[in-house]
Parts: C-alpha cells; structure tokens; sequence
C-alpha cells in the first residue's frame, strides 16, 4: 500500500493527558476503519488463541478476565491465608506497549496469528524462551501480572524478569511492583530476595482496580474511596444544569462503571457500610437529572 494512503488509515491524533504521579501520557485515537478491521480480526484470532496463552493472559480473548483473576486471587487467599511461606507477586511494566521489541512481537503473529499478520505488519512494521517455575498461581492481564508462589521462587521470578526482559523491550517498573501475603512471610524483607524499594503492603493490594484482601476493613475502604469520589463526579456533572448531557456523563465519565466492577468481585459483606450511600446519591442524581426537580416532582413520587 502506498505510504500516503498508510499515513492516512495508521496515523492518529495524540492528545496529552495529565498522569497523577506527574508527566505526561498521550492518548492516540485511531480511525474508525482502524478500529472496525481491528476488532474484527481480534475476534477472528481470538478463541484459536487460547492455547497459545495456556490460561495465564486473561486480557485477550476473555470475558470478564479481570474478575476471573481477583476472584482466583481472593479464593487461594482464603484457602491458604495462614500459609506463612507463601507471597503475592504484582508485576507492572514500565510503558510496555511502547517499549515492546515489536520485531518479536511480528515474529509471533506471523507464527501463531497468520490470518491477520499483513494487517498487524501494516500497523507496526523471536520466539521468547520459557522457564518453567513451580507457583501456585499465575494469570496475566495485558501488562499486569499476578504470581503467587513460594517466596524464594518469586524472588527468583523477579529476578528472571528484570534480567530478561529488557531484551524484549520490558523494562519492570520496580515503583508499581509490589509483593504481598496477609501473613507475611519473614524471608521476603531478606536482602536480595526483592529489590530493597519494592512496596510491601500488609493489608491488602490494589489488583486491577479490585481489592485483594482477607482483610474486610482494608476492601471496604477501598470500596467506599471508590463510592466517594464517583458522588463527588456526580456533584460536578449537576452543575452543567442539561438533563441530556448530564445523563450521558454519569453513564460514561463518573466512575460508576468501574464501581460496578467493584460491585461483581468484592464480597457482598464489602458494601454494608458503602451501598446505601452509593444508592442514595445515584437515585438523587437520577431524580434530578429525568424531573430536573421542577413543577410537578412531588406529584410524581
């Protein structure tokens, strides 16, 4: 294809965004006959890849793989909570799907996802070596990874990934990688097993936005900064005083989806001290958004 034409459909705008920590992370927005031919090759390859993966990448292919994964996570720490040998490994890497060797990455599409590689080459124009360690658990998401295992063998995980990865373009983002067990594990502050800088929480972790935890007072709170800050976007989307509008960005922008999320992977005991506060507001926000409170809203209660 010539390069104008590829310019036209690859190219997209990028728009800077703010990140909390500091810097700058830009947003880039394809076309939408990018986004159409892509998604329809994603599913065409999707099922076929399943095998591929072998169950540890729950972020291709997967319905409600980040539930599937929190649910597992909670299950093995209730199940082995007092196991004092064991920890929880989460893996984060720096800017990964920027920095990814993509001539690996089109090495493996032309192997595993034929059908689809003059597209991805089109876009973005070495087997990677396995290691086999003895965890108990292990499952991916995109970039996020989540390892529980012996402590000494994760230590030895970690070590692999930061010596290794760099040759495939990823680089661990030591500040975002953290390891966790409820009851802790003594050998895992030893020098040389982590990185001296790596965060060891002790009540609980932020996994994919959900809770991870046999710790009800550490999800609940967790939970309830959630519900605050979603009622807090509601407050600022009624002050556009446009009923339309107003519906539209408390469907899309205040947080209430990822609330939700929360809602299907934290135990229902999580909410007591949250869902009513959370359903009051919404049903507020909702009366005045459809009656817009003006003549009439108690007649129609």
């Amino acid at each position: 294809m010539p390069f104008g034409t590829k310019r036209v459909f690859a190219s997209a705008p990028l728009t800077p965004i703010v990140n909390p920590g500091g810097g700058i992370r830009p947003i880039a927005l394809g076309t939408a006959w990018r986004h159409l031919v892509s998604k329809v090759a994603a599913v065409m390859v999707g099922q076929s890849l399943g095998s591929y993966f072998d169950g540890l990448q729950c972020g291709v292919g997967v319905s409600l793989g980040g539930e599937a994964i929190l649910h597992a996570m909670n299950r093995l720490i209730e199940d082995r909570d007092s196991n004092v040998g064991l920890s929880m490994l989460l893996v984060d890497f720096q800017n990964a799907f920027n920095l990814v060797d993509r001539a690996v990455m089109l090495r493996e599409v032309r192997r595993r996802c034929h059908d689809i590689s003059r597209w991805v080459e089109f876009y973005y124009s070495n087997p990677a070596r396995l290691y086999a360690f003895e965890v108990c658990l292990q499952a991916w998401y995109l970039d996020d990874g989540t390892i529980i295992g012996e402590t000494l063998v994760l230590g030895k995980v970690m070590q692999l990934i930061m010596e290794e990865g760099p040759r495939f373009g990823l680089h661990l983002n030591v500040e975002k990688t953290e390891t966790f067990w409820h009851t802790e594990d003594p050998r895992s502050r030893l020098v040389g097993v982590f990185p001296l800088n790596i965060a060891q929480p002790l009540h609980g972790v932020k996994l994919l936005g959900g809770p991870t935890s046999s710790d009800s007072g550490f999800s609940g709170e967790l939970v309830m900064q959630r519900v605050t800050k979603t009622i807090a976007l509601m407050d600022k989307v009624a002050k556009l005083d446009d009923p339309q509008c107003e519906l539209l960005l408390l469907r899309a922008c205040t947080g209430v989806s990822k609330l939700y999320f929360a809602l299907r992977t934290c135990p229902p005991s999580t909410f007591e001290a949250t869902h009513r506060t959370f359903d009051e507001a919404l049903r507020s926000s909702l009366e005045r958004i459809v009656t817009a409170l003006g003549p009439g809203f108690g007649d129609w209660q």
